[in-house]
């Protein structure tokens, strides 16, 4: 529901600036300039909308991937993102927007997460696998296995940052617990461990 709302408002937001763009008065004098001077400042404006279906595809993925202790953890840091994202474009954009869209995802995402699992079970390291996806159980019991075996060094590759990051969240909580503690990890994206929320282009990638 909020990712296509996302989606409108991303669509409106574009229609917006290319409105803006085409309705600069013919007969202005220093029309080519004004042009340039828009196009530059369209295109550095961060479109907020796209930012917000990001992170909630984002969160789903995480939520799929990971499970709905990653999830939990996950949204209070996406909502942040947000929030940043629309103050930053508070001119151009209902002030209700600003101030209701963040909270709005938040609330309803912990209410379906409060429908799985039990306030205050976040912070109970004995319940992270219990709340973890499949995947993520099924990469323990090989871990386990591999133990036995004498044979436990392992890479774990993932799709998207974010799966890394949280994934090593989990590996790095449960490590506490005695039945874990031969766990040791850590995680790497890019070149280096930035921050999930940087965006890379294409040759910083490759």
């Amino acid at each position: 529901m909020f990712k296509d709302k996302a989606s409108k408002l991303d669509d409106e937001f574009i229609k917006k600036f290319r409105n803006q763009n085409e309705e600069l008065p013919d007969d202005a004098s220093n029309l080519e300039e004004m042009r340039r001077e828009f196009s530059k400042f369209s295109i550095d404006l961060e479109n907020p909308f796209k930012v917000i279906k990001k992170e909630l595809s984002d969160l789903i993925n995480i939520y799929e991937e990971l499970g709905i202790w990653s999830l939990s953890h996950a949204c209070v840091e996406s909502v942040k993102t947000i929030k940043r994202t629309l103050e930053t474009c508070k001119h151009f954009i209902a002030s209700e927007l600003v101030e209701n869209i963040g909270d709005s995802v938040y609330n309803s995402i912990c209410y379906l997460i409060q429908k799985i699992m039990i306030k205050g079970d976040e912070d109970d390291v004995e319940k992270i696998l219990k709340y973890s996806s499949e995947k993520v159980n099924c990469l323990i019991d090989i871990f386990r296995s591999s133990l036995m075996a004498n044979k436990f060094h392992a890479i774990v590759f993932v799709e998207r940052k974010h799966t890394a990051f949280y994934l090593d969240q989990i590996l790095q909580k449960i490590s506490k617990l005695e039945e874990y503690n031969f766990i040791k990890s850590d995680f790497v994206f890019g070149n280096s461990r930035q921050s999930i929320k940087e965006v890379m282009n294409n040759s910083k990638q490759v």
